[in-house]
C-alpha cells in the first residue's frame, strides 16, 4: 500500500466519522466501554500510520520497484552485477522480478525465491554499507544468525563486500549446513575474483588463502 493510498483511506474514515457523528449531535447516549476502547485503539493506530508515512518512500520494501530485472539482467547490473549470484539452489524459484529500489546512489536490490518442496524462501538483498547502518544499525558480519519463526529456525548472513554488504536470508533453512549456499556465494563475479577459499570456522565464514 502507497502512502498516498494510505492518506486517501484515512480521510475516507475521518469523513465518516464526521458524517455519523453529525447523526447523533444533540443527542445523548451512553457509549458502550467496549465502544470507547475500540475508538481509542482505531485512534492510536492511524496517530502510528500517520508517522511512519514520511519514511515510506526510502523502504527497501516499497511495493513498486523502481527497477524491475529478470535474472539475466541482474547479473548484468552495473552496479550490482558482480555481487549477484548465477546460480540458485535447486527448486527455489524466483517470485516477480529482482527489484531495484530507492534513488540512484542509494539503491538496494532485493530478489525472493521460494522453494514449495522446503517450504522456505530465500532472500538476497544487496546495498551499499551506509544503507545497511541506517536500516539495521551495525549487523553482525560474516557470521551465521539464526532466529525462531512460526515454521521454524532461519537463518542470515550479512557478507562484506567492498562498500557494499550482501544479505543472504533462509526462513527455515540452516544456510551453514546447506550443501548448495557455498556454491551460491561462490557462483558471483565478485567472489571469484577475489580468490581464495570460503570456509566455515564455527558461525563465521572466513576466506583462506
Amino acid at each position: 500500500m502507497t502512502g498516498m493510498k494510505l492518506y486517501e483511506i484515512l480521510g475516507e474514515l475521518e469523513e465518516g466519522l464526521l458524517i455519523e457523528s453529525s447523526q447523533f449531535r444533540g443527542r445523548r447516549r451512553r457509549l458502550h466501554p467496549g465502544t470507547v476502547a475500540a475508538a481509542c485503539l482505531c485512534l492510536i493506530l492511524c496517530c502510528a500510520a500517520l508517522r511512519f508515512l514520511p519514511s515510506i518512500g526510502d523502504s527497501a520494501t516499497d511495493i513498486e520497484p523502481r527497477r524491475a530485472l529478470t535474472l539475466e539482467e541482474a547479473v548484468q547490473d552495473q552496479v550490482f552485477g558482480s555481487l549477484f549470484p548465477t546460480r540458485i539452489p535447486e527448486g527455489y524459484v524466483l517470485e516477480d522480478a529482482v527489484g531495484i529500489f530507492g534513488h540512484p546512489g542509494n539503491e538496494v536490490l532485493s530478489a525472493r525465491f521460494y522453494s514449495r518442496q522446503n517450504h522456505d524462501q530465500l532472500l538476497i538483498q544487496i546495498s551499499s554499507r551506509e544503507w545497511y547502518l541506517h536500516q539495521h544499525r551495525e549487523p553482525e558480519l560474516n557470521t551465521v544468525l539464526y532466529r525462531e519463526t512460526t515454521h521454524g529456525t532461519g537463518s542470515r548472513i550479512y557478507l562484506e563486500a567492498g562498500d557494499m554488504i550482501i544479505l543472504y536470508s533462509f526462513t527455515t533453512t540452516d544456510l551453514k549446513s546447506s550443501s548448495e549456499f557455498l556454491p551460491m556465494l561462490l557462483s558471483a563475479a565478485h567472489f571469484q575474483q577475489e580468490g581464495g577459499k570460503l570456509q566455515w570456522c564455527g558461525d563465521q565464514l572466513i576466506r583462506v588463502e
